[in-house]
């Protein structure tokens, strides 16, 4: 949660806050600005405008949370954006790749390394993403001499 220039917190030491005596919520750490504060750190801590407080609380109390205007609620931030403009440039990839093979063009691992070079290449997909799906037990086996 964030805490709103008009919260009525603004000043309060943490500790001493609504926040830390309520028994349904948790307070694991702050940040303010590019400082992270723990729960050893928090104990003299005054809260600012701006201050990002790392709870855990149970659904019911976060949805009575939700409501108030002296916090921002932030969560589920991490969804992935999804271009889908690129959508007909990938199918055109897959299709090249099916047809590829199929033809006996090239091995599947070889069509489906260049199908996957090319989505990269056209930024299709973050090559932190392709990086990350790589498994490399599936392209080099083990029954290889090296």
């Amino acid at each position: 949660m964030i805490i709103t220039p008009r919260s009525f917190l603004l000043g309060v030491p943490l500790m001493e806050s609504a926040l830390a005596t309520d028994s349904k919520i948790q307070i694991i750490a702050v940040k303010r600005r590019s400082f992270l504060y723990t729960a050893r750190k928090i104990v003299n801590m005054r809260l600012q405008a701006g201050d990002i407080l790392l709870i855990l609380c149970a659904e019911e109390r976060l949805a009575q949370i939700r409501g108030d205007v002296d916090f921002i609620i932030v969560e589920d931030v991490h969804h992935e954006i999804v271009h889908k403009r690129k959508a007909p440039l990938v199918m055109a990839f897959f299709l090249g790749l099916v047809a590829a093979e199929t033809t006996g063009v090239a091995y599947i691992m070889v069509c489906a390394l260049a199908a996957l070079f090319l989505m990269v290449l056209t930024a299709c997909l973050p090559l932190r993403v392709a990086y990350r799906a790589l498994q490399g037990n599936i392209l080099i086996p083990r029954f290889w001499p090296f």
